[in-house]
């Protein structure tokens, strides 16, 4: 495909996306608060924001995701999920799966607007690269997620790299400080 169509045609994808975002929030919004005296873990909440991905998925003619496989029924509650992250369309493929996560995500990503706002809203973690204090924090809204019946979801990798698969080594400290690990 020639730059000038792919270059439209990800200008086209981006604002389809942004929009939906856009218009999810106010949902998103109103999930939490109306959901939160009875949904603590915020699963509910969680569900509609990660729609709006799975409707960008649905609706975007050059991507075909299918989730193929058994998937584990009833998916257990208190799990962390533990995935490579190698492209943009890695989170988005994963909230096609049948069960919320709260995903552990780098500080910077919560600073845009809607879409960060909307991750603050269902309770996604937030890691600040290189602190040691904000990976304790971090590592604490999880294991509270958790003890509240939420799961997790983690890119041990630390950002899309395609040389630096998931490792015993990378999980295991991980699978030290919270209870159980899922690799998918």
């Amino acid at each position: 495909m020639a730059f000038p169509l792919r270059a439209l045609l990800s200008i086209w994808s981006w604002a389809v996306y942004i929009t939906i975002v856009i218009l999810s929030f106010p949902v998103v919004l109103l999930a939490t608060i109306f959901t939160y005296p009875f949904d603590p873990a915020r699963h509910i909440a969680g569900r509609v924001f990660r729609s709006s991905a799975v409707i960008f998925i649905k609706t975007h003619f050059m991507w075909d995701f299918n989730v193929h496989g058994p998937i584990p029924k009833p998916w257990p509650r208190s799990t962390v999920c533990v995935a490579n992250h190698l492209s943009f369309a890695d989170p988005a493929l994963l909230t096609l799966l049948p069960w919320e996560m709260k995903w552990l995500s780098k500080s910077s990503i919560f600073k845009v607007p809607f879409f960060g706002w909307s991750m603050s809203l269902i309770g996604d973690g937030k890691l600040k690269r290189g602190d040691r204090d904000s990976a304790r924090s971090a590592m604490e809204h999880l294991r509270y997620m958790l003890g509240i019946g939420a799961n997790v979801m983690i890119f041990p990798e630390v950002g899309r790299r395609r040389s630096l698969p998931v490792c015993a080594a990378q999980v295991l400290p991980l699978a030290q400080v919270l209870p159980i690990a899922q690799v998918l």
